[in-house]
């Protein structure tokens, strides 16, 4: 995501937050999965660099914040206005859009990674990416389920489990890591145990771009 320095509210650029969290890992785990796509994927995946986001992924990003607003029973300039009160400054739009939706599907990263904690409840989302290079469809599901994310009780233990999970991963990682979880989740997984395994593949290097094993040779 690319921030910009804006303080003051905007509803477009707290959108354009959503956009590229729901977009930008989606269209990374789609192009990794793809032989012929792969070798296309730029090593830094920001906006500029990434294809454009499809109007499916506009329109999920308007179906995140509907039930955002759902959930929280107040506009995003509301929360945003909580956030800035938290920090004691005004915070930007668009990167609390960006961290709250990755937030919600659970990629690991949030916005308390830095910043304060606020009051918001978050739906639990997940992103699937259909079609070719130049023809991508996005589709949204979960966004009417709510659960309390880590900014409420479970926040308070998020440091310690980030802190377990070692530094950041990159963004082209993190895309294989939440492939792996839909994967696994697919396989009737639990959310946490699917987390953990996926986790642990990616710090030890076991985990390939399809979400498989990576095996590594014994020398003799």
């Amino acid at each position: 995501m690319t921030r910009r320095a804006r303080r003051d509210f905007s509803t477009r650029a707290f959108l354009e937050g959503v956009v590229d969290a729901l977009w930008l890992p989606a269209w990374m785990s789609a192009m990794s999965a793809m032989d012929e796509a792969r070798e296309r994927l730029p090593r830094n995946v920001t906006r500029q660099t990434a294809e454009p986001a499809p109007i499916s992924a506009r329109r999920a990003a308007t179906r995140f914040m509907t039930a955002l607003r759902g959930l929280n029973h107040v506009t995003a300039r509301e929360l945003w206005r909580r956030a800035s009160a938290a920090d004691g400054r005004e915070v930007d739009p668009e990167e609390l859009g960006y961290y709250l939706t990755m937030q919600a599907q659970d990629h690991g990263v949030g916005w308390e990674d830095r910043h304060e904690r606020f009051q918001v409840r978050l739906p639990s989302v997940e992103t699937y990416v259909t079609g070719s290079p130049g023809h991508w469809h996005l589709t949204l599901s979960g966004a009417g389920r709510a659960h309390r994310e880590r900014l409420a009780t479970e926040m308070d233990r998020s440091r310690t489990r980030r802190r377990r999970r070692g530094p950041a991963l990159s963004p082209e990682l993190q895309a294989r890591v939440s492939r792996k979880i839909r994967l696994l989740r697919r396989e009737g997984k639990p959310a946490d145990v699917a987390a953990a395994i996926a986790y642990s593949m990616a710090r030890a290097g076991r985990l390939t771009a399809r979400g498989g094993y990576k095996r590594v040779r014994r020398r003799p």
